[in-house]
């Protein structure tokens, strides 16, 4: 199903506002647990809304696995994931946000943009923080080349990015063009 950037940030706020009600607020890591799909991307638009830090597992992952990445990223939402997980605080996977407001927010900066897990090369779970925000600033020189790959949001000046659709590196991230930026990634791989 498509729908607009409009609808986007609608129904990204909406679950902002839901995931704020359940504890969620700037600092805090959210396990994302969904499959690709338009609820995917709200939720993790609805978590960069809420100043948290998005963490995507895959949501077939097996309760060990699972209990152990969550043991170490000690998130203060889990959504969707499986059942068995057994998150103290979590949300389905077909979870739909009711009365509350879709209205733009005064998003706060996620002081990370990311957080991804891995197994390394000793098979145990790691989670490794990219240490850029989760913010662009068009108004920059170089912030504006990357425009045309963000969603712009009720900051002014100011954008959550999304993954260019153009870059199929793995690795790839445009989440702070910043020279001075530290990161896990190297920057400007999709450039």
């Amino acid at each position: 199903m498509r729908i607009t950037w409009e609808q986007l940030e609608r129904n990204a706020n909406a679950r902002a506002r839901a995931f704020a009600a359940k504890g969620v607020k700037p600092g805090d890591f959210v396990a994302i647990g969904l499959p690709n799909s338009n609820v995917f991307f709200e939720t993790t638009f609805a978590v960069w809304k809420c100043g948290a830090t998005p963490t995507s597992l895959t949501w077939r992952l097996p309760r060990g696995e699972a209990a152990a990445v969550l043991d170490i990223l000690k998130p203060s939402l889990v959504v969707g994931g499986q059942p068995d997980w057994n998150a103290p605080n979590s949300l389905p996977a077909d979870f739909v946000p009711e009365g509350v407001s879709d209205e733009p927010l005064n998003n706060p900066v996620a002081r990370y943009w990311k957080a991804m897990t891995s197994g390394g090369s000793t098979g145990r779970p790691k989670v490794i923080l990219d240490h850029r925000p989760a913010v662009v600033d068009t108004d920059s020189r170089i912030g504006a080349r990357h425009a045309a790959r963000t969603l712009r949001c009720s900051i002014p000046g100011r954008s959550i990015t999304t993954r260019p659709s153009s870059c199929r590196t793995p690795r790839c991230s445009t989440a702070d063009a910043s020279p001075a930026s530290s990161s896990s990634t190297p920057r400007n791989a999709c450039a």
